[in-house]
């Protein structure tokens, strides 16, 4: 059945909206967010988080240089579980950073991840 005529289906307008502007940008943000605490598990996703992916390389911020440590360890199983929950981000490295994370939720109005 078509719809009447003025109204459109409501898929292809949730589509344009993600397609368009800062809303297509906070989704790719939660997509890479979901990833990395997939991949590296919620105890690790509580002490580091995205801050930004730039030319395949994400750059992670931490909590304390143990969980930078901790996470270098297993960059290489982390890189492997990123392109695999993110085909559409070409991943080259993941960098981790100590710092504040409150502090980085800044970097959510921005638009980073």
């Amino acid at each position: 059945m078509k719809p009447p005529r003025g109204l459109r289906p409501l898929g292809g307008i949730l589509q344009g909206m993600m397609r368009r502007g800062k809303f297509a940008e906070k989704w790719r943000q939660a997509q890479i967010q979901a990833a990395w605490v997939e991949t590296v598990g919620p105890k690790a996703g509580e002490n580091a988080r995205p801050v930004s992916l730039k030319d395949g390389r994400l750059l992670v911020g931490v909590t304390s240089s143990v969980w930078s440590q901790e996470l270098l360890f297993d960059k290489e199983r982390i890189l492997e579980g990123l392109r695999k929950r993110l085909k559409d981000e070409p991943l080259v490295d993941v960098r981790f950073k100590v710092g504040d994370r409150k502090s980085k939720r800044k970097s959510d109005k921005e638009g980073k991840p």
